[in-house]
């Protein structure tokens, strides 16, 4: 509820002609990923109608991609390689989305996979 209200905020004043810089960090995530996929869509396309505004928005969502092809919207990631298996972060923003499934290496590097692995 505190993201939405925050979201309304930012929206009405850049409705009612304020320059708004905004960042949102995982919008949505407290909701199932239907409602933070259709809302988000929603959110970010609905944004760029406020051109001399900023807003940055970081997401795990990569189905978004789609929605944001033919849009003004500049999709970037933070650099990351990967090291003998450690991931290394140069900090650096490339334009794009990045592959790199991050939360599956390190899943698996700490064993997880097979400690959660079901007897047969």
């Amino acid at each position: 509820m505190a993201e939405v209200q925050t979201l309304k905020k930012v929206v009405v004043g850049a409705r009612n002609g304020k320059r708004c810089f905004a960042i949102f960090d995982e919008l949505f995530r407290g909701t199932n990923i239907e409602d933070a996929l259709a809302i988000s869509r929603t959110t970010i396309v609905g944004l760029t109608d406020f051109p001399d505004s900023i807003f940055f928005i970081s997401t795990h969502l990569h189905q978004l991609q789609q929605a944001l092809v033919r849009t003004r919207i500049d999709a970037c990631f933070i650099d990351c390689s990967l090291d003998k298996g450690t991931p290394v972060f140069t900090y650096k923003i490339r334009p794009g989305w990045s592959d790199l499934k991050l939360g599956q290496i390190i899943f698996e590097q700490e064993g997880l996979n097979m400690l959660l692995a079901v007897s047969k």
